[in-house]
């Protein structure tokens, strides 16, 4: 059903200009948009469906209608009211209807809006205004009173929460209530805990009395302490609780040496008790000692609160990645092909990796669409000079979490701080390590501190330049950030993936890698075949795409690391892929 724009309305929405127009546009999804420049007329010089002619079709539809009121073409028109009624179902996620109940169309905006405002009464002020201001009806916005029908954001948002109150101090009340036998519980073990040694005391005597035969008493006692023993091994983080009820053990010294023993073969037998107990002591003073002294990184584990979203299939972890992109302010046409990229280093099994100034909060949201529950966080110091913090940090997250983010990852060296975590990508690329439910991540910083260009990172997996991702106007409305967990065992077991042919993935890569004359490495080439095979098997993008995203994230930093000349390699790339689209 085509929509016809009155003269005033094309008037209004060509002097919003160019840059208000495009970002409107762009906040379509490419796969609609993609459907809808197909009423357009063929792009002579371009192939039909290419990036290229999609991209030139958006051009002279905004052209078009940036031009004067005489030169508008009502193709055009329809098209961007094709545009203009998806950018609504998009959004909201419902069709709101162009005809009344008669089927004809509504006449004018105070109309429409009425009908709007009973149907639809959630829908935010701020988007009817924006809705309104792209519209194909002439009455500008400012004069519609019928705006005032409908609530702003923070309005519903406020209701909504008013609503949800009661459900929520009931939710309260039941966490109150289970945090209160778990305290319960708790104390109740903290007595048995403090009431340990007098039990290991009133065992003991009930032991001498009970039996009367220096031989028998004997061989209780061994007993008993072997049991302690075994007990003070299970307590280990309790040396001080455990302390105190050896103490009250060594007080049974002086009377178990009293001089009323009745044979030399009993005395040296309650000696020997004692020296196993003394070593027992010996032992754990040592352990203590060296617990103390083990310089532990500043690791911190976190826990997302949720509710979290399964994730069975490709298309599922890449849906909500892209979502957390847009709510920290990625425009929706970065944040899915981003999602993509992202996907294919995640089941390959490398290291994820975020520059810029945005470089923390962009990383953030990522581990919060992949990681949940639990993930852990370790911020590199300056100066590491081991890689015993790393050993350490991944021992954790192996038992623990997800995920470990690694934030100022640049801050020291990384072949000399990271061998344990290069040995896992490593191994991983080649098929040793079966074990990818966890992942990397890494933030880099900038400045006189911190290692340029990420050093031995940057061959480890692809570098995000946050500082190059379309953001965002500050007005611009923004979804809410959404968790999601690993539902398959590994990554790799992901559903969703097309059939690869790999001796055609294959030549593609090695065809481009040898135009532009760049080696890389052996292990370098082995790391961006993985990731290459997987972005082509996720569908939504063409050959030359994947190739610019393997140029851009793996090529062009390993090339600045390596300290090459980024830019001769750029324009061999640049010169390749043109090619390649003709």
């Amino acid at each position: 059903m085509k929509l016809r724009y009155s003269p005033e309305a094309m008037s209004r929405i060509s002097q919003l200009g160019h840059h208000d127009i495009v970002e409107f546009i762009e906040e379509v999804s490419p796969a609609s948009r993609r459907d809808i420049y197909k009423h357009l007329g063929r792009v002579p010089g371009f192939r039909s469906g290419s990036p290229a002619d999609f991209k030139e079709r958006q051009k002279r539809l905004v052209a078009h209608i940036l031009s004067s009121p005489a030169g508008h073409d009502p193709k055009d028109w329809a098209v961007f009211g094709m545009l203009w009624s998806t950018w609504i179902s998009e959004r909201f996620e419902v069709d709101i209807p162009h005809t009344d109940e008669s089927g004809n169309f509504f006449e004018n905006a105070p109309s429409y809006l009425t009908f709007v405002s009973e149907t639809f009464p959630n829908i935010p002020r701020e988007s009817v205004e924006r809705i309104m201001t792209f519209s194909r009806f002439p009455e500008e916005i400012h004069s519609l009173k019928e705006l005032t029908l409908f609530r702003t954001a923070s309005t519903i948002a406020r209701d909504s929460l008013l609503d949800e109150l009661p459900l929520s101090i009931k939710s309260l009340e039941q966490r109150i209530a289970a945090i209160e036998a778990s305290a319960s519980d708790g104390q109740e073990n903290l007595k048995q805990i403090n009431t340990s040694p007098v039990l290991v005391e009133q065992r003991i005597e009930s032991v001498a009395k009970k039996f009367d035969d220096q031989n028998q008493l004997t061989e209780m006692l061994k007993l008993e302490v072997d049991k302690l023993a075994y007990a003070m091994l299970e307590i280990e983080q309790r040396v001080q609780q455990l302390g105190n009820t050896l103490e009250q053990i060594k007080s049974l010294k002086e009377d178990t040496l009293a001089p009323n023993t009745s044979t030399h073969a009993t005395d040296q037998s309650i000696i020997d008790i004692l020296e196993r107990m003394d070593s027992i002591q010996r032992v754990f003073d040592a352990e203590s000692k060296t617990s103390n002294a083990r310089v532990l990184p500043n690791l911190v584990m976190k826990d997302f609160q949720g509710p979290f979203e399964d994730l069975h299939k490709v298309q599922d972890v890449c849906e909500l990645i892209a979502t957390n992109l847009q709510a920290v302010g990625v425009v929706k046409g970065c944040a899915f092909p981003m999602s993509r990229q992202i996907v294919a280093a995640l089941v390959s099994g490398q290291l994820i990796q975020f520059s810029g100034s945005l470089a923390e909060l962009i990383s953030e949201s990522i581990v919060a669409a992949v990681s949940g529950p639990i993930f852990h966080e370790w911020r590199v110091p300056v100066g590491l000079v081991s890689d015993e913090c790393a050993a350490y940090c991944i021992e954790m997250v192996g038992k623990k979490s997800n995920s470990l983010l690694l934030k100022s990852a640049n801050l020291s060296a990384f072949e000399v701080y990271g061998a344990s975590i290069r040995e896992i990508i490593v191994k991983r690329q080649f098929g040793f390590d079966g074990n990818r439910n966890y992942s990397f991540f890494t933030s880099w910083v900038s400045g006189p501190a911190a290692f340029p260009d990420g050093g031995s990172l940057a061959e480890l997996g692809p570098v995000f330049d946050t500082d190059t991702l379309r953001m965002r106007s500050a007005k611009a409305e923004t979804p809410s950030l959404r968790f999601g967990r690993l539902a398959k065992e590994n990554w790799y077991q992901l559903e969703g993936f097309e059939a690869p042919d790999p001796d055609v993935i294959s030549t593609e890569l090695t065809e481009f890698l040898t135009d532009i004359n760049f080696e890389g490495g052996a292990f370098w080439r082995r790391l961006v075949k993985s990731s290459y095979t997987h972005l082509r098997v996720i569908s939504s993008a063409s050959c030359s795409e994947d190739l610019k995203a393997i140029s851009d994230l793996y090529l062009l930093p390993w090339a600045r690391a390596r300290g090459e000349s980024v830019k001769e390699i750029r324009e061999r790339v640049v010169s390749y892929l043109e090619h390649l689209q003709q």
